[in-house]
């Protein structure tokens, strides 16, 4: 078998390890940006918020920021475990495998890790958006989970045989929907702030 805990196994098994553990993550941020949203929308957060003069643009990074020093410390810190263990996997399996160059390893492990912040993004901001949006955390995050795994899984399934390509593609969908995030939550965000906000910013 290929799965398994042999040198010929070590490498499979430790990224179907770290892809289960990232995706408890993402559930992670969605589950907290969604609830962060919904709370400012409902609890008159929002009203003290733009009694300060801030702008819109930094009053949502602030929100961001908050939520990633609550879960990115932790989230960097097991990113930097897997890539280390994927390399031990490469230099384990490249005896009984020579394909498994360990600067091939490097190359798609750095990548794997920028794309996997780039989700970490993608989750937290739809969240936070979809949270504020609606105004309701599990309806927010049922939608979150719905655009950003239940979509790519369909993706990635269309593209079987092709695994690479639909990797791919889910980071561009991905990368769609966190700069649409971005910019609907920040619409929203100054819709629905009082008019003295825009006071403040000048």
């Amino acid at each position: 078998s290929s799965i398994g805990l042999g040198p010929a196994g070590f490498l499979p098994t430790a990224m179907i390890t770290g892809w289960v553990m990232n995706l408890m993550i993402k559930m992670r941020l969605a589950s907290e940006g969604a609830r962060m949203g919904a709370d400012l929308r409902q609890d008159g957060q929002l009203e003290l918020l733009t009694t300060t003069p801030l702008g819109s643009g930094r009053m949502i990074d602030g929100l961001r920021g908050a939520l990633h020093t609550h879960i990115f410390p932790g989230a960097m810190a097991l990113l930097a475990l897997e890539f280390i263990t994927v390399l031990t996997g490469a230099v384990l399996t490249q005896s009984s495998n020579p394909s498994f160059t360990v600067p091939m390893v490097l190359f798609f492990g750095v990548l794997y890790l920028a794309l996997t912040v780039l989700d970490f993004h993608a989750f937290a901001y739809t969240a936070l958006w979809l949270g504020f949006s609606i105004g309701k955390a599990t309806t927010a995050i049922n939608r979150t989970q719905a655009r950003l795994v239940v979509v790519p899984l369909l993706l990635t399934i269309f593209c079987v045989g092709a695994w690479l390509a639909g990797y791919f593609a889910c980071s561009v969908l991905r990368l769609i929907l966190l700069l649409q995030s971005q910019s609907r939550l920040k619409s929203e965000f100054t819709a629905i702030a009082p008019r003295k906000q825009a006071c403040y910013r000048f």
